[in-house]
């Protein structure tokens, strides 16, 4: 009896989809066509302003890579807690308590200013001494990680899942690399005055030597202001040097990098022509280009240096030269 009543079912069921198939068909072809245009999709309006959904997946990702970051962050911290505490033969437990735990010193003010701000623990000086104890441990054990990993080898590739994208017809850059056509191209957004850009100087050395026969390597300026630095660049740029320009003031850590004097004397190291170098050094007509690039790069929210742009793709944020390398792989392998 069972069967049968299970039979019939199936049999009611397939008669409903063969009677309204016409409209399953529709429904899925709804769907199919929403999941194409979806990326460019309008999902808000103020007047006549549009919010497109590629823009909101852009900062949701962004913000799911943060929380996945930390989590990545905290994750490491404890197993190089474990590594440690194997090393000094105690258990976790025992380790964090003797050389992070106890070390936490919470005085009586800092109790008081926390009850201040946690007004519903009705001044209960015990549990405030708790909660803070813990929260002062998260802290250490951060302190503790940045103390002792210079001691390992440590590597993170954690990525987003989805990157702004951006027009590069519409953006210029000096040539850090020979270009071929057919090669991926990678923009490098930065400026010599950028403390954050010559602590990644290194790493982006590595990878134009790495992949120059790959990629297209560029160089883009991108300040609020353009100084002196920002000519002379466009300088170099017009005796076919700008590479070698570009490394030795990137590689040069002094001050003063605007001063003629100082620009004029790293042109003579490279061996520039000196007569077009400081006549071009006055030329600032010549910054035209990198004017309408830091336009259009700041009309796409694009603010931030070091940032870097691969293909049409925008890393941007301070982890982003963490899987710069990783993005171009995958851009080369398309």
């Amino acid at each position: 009896m069972r069967r049968i009543l299970l039979v019939l079912l199936f049999l009611f069921c397939l008669g409903l989809i063969i009677l309204f198939k016409d409209f399953f068909l529709q429904i899925f072809q709804v769907s199919f066509r929403y999941s194409d245009d979806n990326c460019n999709s309008i999902v808000a309006t103020i007047d006549n302003l549009t919010v497109k959904s590629n823009t909101i997946d852009s900062i949701a990702s962004q913000r799911i890579f943060e929380i996945r970051s930390l989590t990545l962050d905290d994750y490491l911290i404890n197993l190089l807690i474990k590594k440690e505490a194997k090393k000094h033969n105690l258990n976790d437990e025992v380790f964090i308590k003797n050389w992070i735990f106890d070390k936490i010193d919470i005085t009586d003010e800092d109790i008081r200013v926390f009850l201040n701000h946690n007004p519903s623990l009705s001044n209960n000086f015990e549990k405030a001494d708790f909660y803070l104890r813990h929260i002062k441990l998260e802290n250490q054990k951060r302190t503790f990680f940045d103390s002792v990993s210079q001691f390992y080898s440590i590597n993170k590739f954690i990525k987003p899942d989805y990157f702004k994208k951006i027009d590069t017809q519409k953006i210029w850059g000096f040539p850090l690399s020979r270009t071929y056509n057919e090669n991926p191209n990678v923009y490098v957004i930065s400026n010599p005055h950028c403390f954050a850009c010559k602590e990644v100087f290194a790493n982006i050395e590595y990878l134009v030597n790495n992949y120059n026969n790959q990629v297209n390597f560029w160089f883009i300026y991108l300040s609020n202001y353009f100084e002196n630095d920002a000519v002379a660049f466009m300088a170099a740029y017009k005796q076919e040097r700008f590479a070698d320009f570009y490394r030795k003031i990137y590689q040069d850590l002094s001050s003063g990098i605007d001063s003629d004097e100082y620009l004029i004397s790293l042109a003579i190291e490279i061996g520039l022509n000196i007569h077009e170098f400081e006549k071009d050094l006055n030329d600032k007509a010549s910054l035209r280009y990198l004017l309408e690039t830091r336009d259009f790069l700041f009309k796409n929210e694009i603010f931030e240096t070091p940032s870097f742009i691969v293909n049409q793709l925008v890393l941007d944020g301070p982890d982003a030269i963490n899987y710069l390398e990783n993005v171009i792989l995958e851009e080369i392998g398309k």
